[in-house]
């Protein structure tokens, strides 16, 4: 009976966690010109606004879908205070890599 249970607890956190490739541990985001005017021209009107965009480009999958749980707005919040030291910042940097 024990190891039944062991077999399921395995089983669900297999079904659980996300299996990362090394194909997505390389993937980096890279913000194109576009992408750049975009969120200058946002971050003058808002910056938390555009730093939300600039998360949740990093976070999205490769057909621009962000994955959250049945609370959006507490994990993004969360994210956004873990991710930027002060959201009110200007994030992007010249020649670099996010």
């Amino acid at each position: 009976m024990r190891d039944q249970f062991k077999l399921l607890d395995k089983e669900l956190a297999a079904i659980m966690s996300p299996k990362v490739t090394e194909r997505q541990e390389s993937m980096t985001f890279t913000p194109n010109r576009r992408f750049k005017r975009d969120y200058d021209r946002l971050f003058q009107k808002n910056p938390v606004a555009a730093n939300l965009l600039l998360l949740l480009s990093e976070l999205s999958d490769e057909q621009g879908r962000v994955y959250f749980s049945s609370m959006p707005e507490v994990e993004i919040q969360k994210l956004l205070l873990a991710r930027f030291d002060d959201p009110m910042a200007y994030q992007l940097t010249k020649g670099s890599k996010i």
